[in-house]
């Protein structure tokens, strides 16, 4: 029986940010005879306050830092620097409120009775459940523009969800070489979500908050139910010989709810062989290897990670003027188009490793070489207004992944004295690239390095699915390639400006160019632990090489909002990558062609230093032992730009936290 408890209560690094949250957790576990019964199960309410919103950030950076957020009064300055566009973010925060309170339960049970010697039948059960409340409140003018008039909205949704596993176990030897494993698995797992929400407008008093919502005019509600379900049958065997030489091979049938009817169920097999080559005796003359195995599989699996009803549409409501008559509507979505013949993604996956250890196994390792290629790519594709529909969920493509992980273990140093090193290492290559398209436009709407493409969605076949292309900017020296009819076109010939590339052929987009992706050619980690006496301290590193991040800064360089110190354009300082200031506020010419930057950077992760008590100290203070430590998270980020971190993702919203942590582990 174990039973425990915490609290965790947190200001925000950002004014109207605030988290708690109460967790208790109780685990019990009971053996009689052929019978062993257990479950766990956790508790947890928090709530989360974001006052602010996602404007927090971007409504701060616009202040030139000349203006005054309150006058003199004490108000505040609906607009600081007396610009109409740039808000005062304090009025985000102390003008609105918004709450979400969450509870949550979920748990694991299992129930496993002994049939005969090596063959036993278990239940796994584990429901989850999840009950969500969110209140939104704006005072009058808050939002950005002015708004005049209180908002307010209520949401609430609750998530019940079980996965229910059967399963008949076998492990059995068989004489003295021979050793079998078994496993037949029924499953099935359910989900039902259901959310209502309301909302109106001129709430009387800022008081009423959310719960004011009767009260206020322009009422709106809306509600809805989706449930799924997924049905699995699962066969497994393994068969190994004299503990060196092993196969496996397993089937999996699942059917999803959420598919097309006739395009539910499908099936997935597996196959898969091991050598334990370092137990073999022609292997003895290489002492320093301590083991050696090398195996590989082959198996598909399935994605159907989609909303409930996709396949059958949705309908869309409005209002149509019947004369002096204004009657409700109701139409096909145009974003939702129904599908009957939505299916099943699939993946073939191909992959042979390598585990190896050396010098009396202070070194192990392995390394595994993999290609998948996945098949009816279940992606939003948008599509032609001719069509009547803006886009449509289908299986639309393949595409392929192939790749490298790498994996080493070591015991640096433990000697006598008591001192420590270890170390790990992970090494990983990804190379993704699209290898076909449903549909493929007309090659002079495609880059010149990628002839064939689907122009409309961005993907071009022998790129990753997530490549950009845009104009390729050339200098701002008011040099222009192109005809004298595409310079007109154009118009942005003055100098400071970014002068666009032009093939001066008969292209829409063939004037764009890749200009890389958000994968990572490469990632690694290094973690580090050393030990001396009742000291520790552990140092986790992270490397990510090779990719571009999109950067909301440099396109939205508008002169009238207060900006990073850059080096910008100008008649002496003709060599740089940031234009001349654009005084009047609209956006700059073409500035999304220097949107994609390199992302690469390494990080130390996390710096963790601990001291333990000997046992005869802790004794003293009437504790079993009693660890103090220290932690810090995010401490140092390397990365070529230090306007932002490129793991925030979006230049312009919230920034990586750094936090220092202390505390204490103690037993009594």
């Amino acid at each position: 029986f174990n039973l425990s408890g915490n609290f965790f209560d947190q200001s925000g690094t950002a004014v109207g940010l605030e988290f708690n949250r109460a967790t208790g957790t109780v685990a019990v576990d009971h053996t009689q005879g052929r019978l062993h019964l257990g479950i766990s199960g956790t508790f947890t309410h928090s709530k989360q306050t974001v006052n602010g919103g996602d404007g927090l950030w971007g409504a701060a950076r616009q202040q030139t830092g000349f203006g005054l957020p309150h006058d003199t009064s004490g108000a505040l300055i609906t607009n600081p620097d007396g610009d109409a566009l740039a808000y005062n973010p304090l009025k985000l925060v102390e003008g609105r409120v918004s709450e979400l309170r969450r509870d949550r339960v979920f748990a694991s049970a299992f129930a496993s009775f002994k049939l005969l010697e090596g063959v036993n039948l278990r239940v796994n059960f584990g429901p989850d459940y999840t009950r969500a409340d969110t209140g939104n409140f704006t005072g009058a003018d808050v939002q950005f523009g002015g708004q005049p008039f209180r908002t307010a909205s209520y949401y609430q949704s609750t998530n019940y969800q079980y996965i229910l596993d059967n399963l008949l176990e076998i492990s059995r030897d068989i004489g003295t070489s021979h050793h079998v494993d078994g496993t037949l698995l029924y499953g099935i797992q359910k989900t039902h979500f259901a959310f209502s929400n309301e909302g109106a407008w001129h709430i009387p008093y800022d008081e009423a908050l959310y719960y004011g919502i009767g009260q206020g005019d322009n009422y709106q509600a809306s509600s809805g139910l989706s449930e799924t379900a997924l049905e699995s049958y699962m066969a497994r065997g393994v068969y190994t010989f004299r503990d060196k030489y092993t196969i496996m091979g397993a089937v999996r049938r699942d059917g999803a709810s959420v598919l097309a009817p006739g395009h539910k169920w499908t099936t997935f097999p597996t196959v898969g062989v091991a050598w334990q080559l370092g137990d073999e005796s022609f292997m003895d003359r290489f002492g320093w290897l301590s083991s050696l195995k090398l195996r590989g599989s082959y198996g598909k699996t399935g994605n159907a990670a989609i909303n409930a009803y996709q396949t059958q549409g949705a309908l869309a409501n409005g209002k149509i003027n019947f004369g002096t008559v204004t009657a409700p509507a109701y139409y096909s979505n145009p974003t939702n188009p129904a599908n009957p013949d939505l299916g099943w993604e699939k993946t073939a996956k191909t992959d042979v490793a390598i585990d190896f250890g050396i010098l009396g196994s202070r070194v192990i390792g392995s390394a595994d070489f993999y290609r998948e290629n996945t098949s009816d790519l279940l992606l939003t594709r948008s599509l032609p207004g001719t069509s009547g529909y803006t886009s449509a969920l289908q299986n639309i493509g393949s595409t392929r992944n192939s790749g490298v992980e790498l994996q080493l273990s070591s015991i640096n140093l433990d000697d006598s004295q008591g001192l420590q090193w270890r170390s790990d290492v992970a090494f990983a290559h990804n190379k993704n690239e699209i290898t076909g398209l449903a549909f493929y436009s007309d090659t002079t709407l495609c880059p010149k390095e990628a002839p064939r493409c689907d122009a409309n969605n961005g993907w071009f076949v022998g790129q990753p699915i997530n490549t950009g292309a845009q104009t390729d900017p050339l200098n701002m020296n008011g040099a222009f390639v192109g005809d004298a009819q595409r310079r007109a076109w154009y118009d942005y010939k003055q100098l400071g400006v970014w002068q666009i590339a032009d093939s001066a052929e008969a292209r829409v987009y063939g004037d764009k160019v890749l200009q890389g992706n958000t994968y990572p050619k490469w990632t690694a980690s290094i973690y580090n632990s050393f030990k001396y006496g009742g000291f520790d301290l552990s140092i986790l590193a992270n490397i990510r090489s090779g990719y571009k991040i999109w950067n909301t800064y440099t396109p939205s360089l508008y002169g009238r909002f207060g900006q990073l110190q850059t080096s910008y354009w100008t008649p002496t300082n003709p060599d740089n990558v940031n234009p001349s200031p654009n005084l009047n506020g609209t956006p700059l010419a073409y500035g999304n062609s220097r949107g994609y930057i390199d992302g690469s950077n390494w990080r130390i992760r996390n710096v963790q230093l601990g001291y333990t008590l000997s046992p005869k100290t802790a004794r003293g203070l009437r504790v079993t032992s009693l660890r103090l430590y220290a932690t810090a998270t995010e401490p140092y980020v390397h990365y070529k730009y230090d306007y932002f971190d490129p793991e925030s993702g979006y230049a312009g919203g919230s920034p990586v936290y750094k936090t220092l942590l202390i505390g204490a582990d103690v037993v009594f």
